[in-house]
């Protein structure tokens, strides 16, 4: 018979239950942020489902991740071309109003250059401008009016620069006009005469039997040259006039159009 001291150190062996027939299996599926387990059983069709966090899931587990499709990157883009477009437009209205000020300031700039002036300039001063430009007009004037009567008018390029000669016959036609307007005028020669260089143009009103030289005297007192340095000539037929020559005789009546050059020296004799 053993004593109960030795029964302690013999191992009992316990025989393990089996499992029944219809045991569970449990399955694991990670969803997403967060791991779902499944404990499903095979007999019963029932599903339990547990959400646990994914930082547990274990190497092995079947993961299915479900990411949702974003626009984030659309929207970005959108508004970032919108917010393009009003810099632009932002910094063309900053370019339009310094444009603006600038022209302002000039403006301004002018306007106090006048006042100055305006304050310097003494009314005896404006008065004699006044009157000179009155008188510019009224020449102006009896000149449009005198071509008027005869009916010119010129034809040819524009000049730079026209200038009326005060000749001995448009004085006596100003006084004509004024005392006796209603009595005939007398038959005239309107000559238009072009500078060498081409940028004025000098008007003289003549009569017929005055002469080449007549007009060149005329001319030299207008120019302030002398009289010696210049020729006239006409283009179509090229002529060179000379100075005995009156103007019914050269065929510039009731008008002409004439040219000036430097005069040519003389060919040398052989």
């Amino acid at each position: 018979m053993s004593s109960p001291l030795a029964s302690l150190g013999k191992t009992r062996r316990v025989p393990l239950q089996s499992e029944p027939a219809n045991s569970r299996r449990r399955e694991i599926k990670l969803y997403g942020d967060e791991d779902e387990v499944d404990m499903s059983n095979d007999g019963h069709s029932s599903e339990e489902r547990i959400s646990v966090p994914s930082c547990y899931g274990r190497k092995g587990a079947p993961v299915s991740r479900q990411v949702p499709v974003s626009h984030d990157s659309e929207l970005v883009a959108t508004m970032t071309r919108k917010v393009r477009d009003l810099e632009r437009q932002v910094k063309a209205q900053a370019d339009e109003m310094l444009s603006k000020d600038r022209k302002i300031r000039a403006l301004e700039e002018l306007v106090e250059t006048l006042q100055e002036q305006e304050s310097q300039m003494s009314s005896q001063q404006q008065k004699e401008l006044e009157t000179m430009c009155a008188r510019l007009q009224r020449q102006v004037g009896e000149m449009e009016r005198f071509l008027g009567d005869y009916g010119l008018q010129w034809v040819g390029e524009p000049t730079d620069q026209e200038i009326v000669v005060e000749t001995p016959t448009l004085a006596a036609e100003r006084e004509r006009s004024q005392e006796s307007p209603e009595s005939p005028s007398p038959p005239l020669s309107m000559l238009r005469i072009k500078s060498e260089n081409g940028e004025q143009a000098f008007l003289l009103m003549m009569r017929p039997e005055d002469t080449v030289g007549d007009v060149r005297a005329l001319l030299a007192q207008a120019r302030a040259v002398d009289a010696n340095t210049f020729e006239i000539f006409s283009t179509f037929p090229p002529t060179v006039y000379e100075d005995a020559l009156t103007l019914q005789a050269a065929g510039l009546v009731p008008n002409a159009a004439l040219l000036l050059r430097a005069r040519r020296a003389p060919p040398s004799a052989p």
